[in-house]
């Protein structure tokens, strides 16, 4: 067996323990506004994909992953380097991701996932020196609005379920930038995100 064949295989493998044990996997688009003080404000628009694993026993806790990627579209600033604006320069955000969530069932119609998380922004503050900046702890709440019925477990024979949910997230982000004494070294950056999310779960799972 090939490499490509092993690694493929193996792909398939994780996938299948992640439905085992509940996964919600996201894709949307996401807007974020920073705020800093004596600095620059800025629009970034871009993509957010998201996985979240139900965590065994209960299933009400998730840990997951977010990575954000997208440009600065609009920037009203007073720069202290003038080429440093930050107009149109790619900005990525990797997040780590903790909370609890319940998801609609049988007839329900809505759910919530509200939890907290830690992040690393590359290019997020616009400068040419420092790019990298660190939120801490952040917050987001997401109220789930499921698209579909998701059968109760005696009514289904299926192994794995997909149910298909809209998802509109909002999160507060208190970013810190990273080894820059010129620069603004604190901001806030409020994001929305809508995704379309697919729980992917076992038949037997709440």
């Amino acid at each position: 067996m090939s490499i490509g064949q092993h690694l493929r295989l193996f792909a398939v493998c994780m996938s299948a323990a992640s439905c085992s044990i509940g996964c919600l996997q996201s894709l949307g688009a996401s807007s974020t506004i920073v705020a800093s003080r004596g600095g620059r404000s800025m629009l970034v628009e871009g993509f957010a994909m998201r996985t979240d694993i139900r965590l065994p026993r209960t299933y009400a806790w998730y840990a997951g992953t977010e990575l954000v990627a997208g440009s600065q579209v609009l920037t009203a600033d007073k720069p202290s380097d003038a080429s440093s604006v930050g107009h149109g320069i790619p900005t990525e955000r990797l997040s780590l991701n903790f909370g609890r969530v319940y998801l609609p069932s049988g007839e329900e119609r809505f759910g919530l996932r509200a939890g907290v998380h830690t992040s690393m922004w590359h290019a997020l503050l616009g400068d040419s020196r420092s790019r990298f900046a660190w939120t801490p702890l952040g917050m987001d709440v997401s109220p789930l609005i499921s698209l579909d019925r998701k059968r109760p477990s005696w009514e289904s024979d299926e192994t794995v379920q997909l149910n298909v949910l809209l998802v509109p997230t909002f999160a507060l982000d208190p970013v810190v930038r990273i080894n820059s004494a010129t620069q603004p070294t604190f901001a806030l950056a409020p994001t929305v995100t809508l995704s379309i999310v697919v729980n992917a779960s076992s038949a037997v799972l709440p």
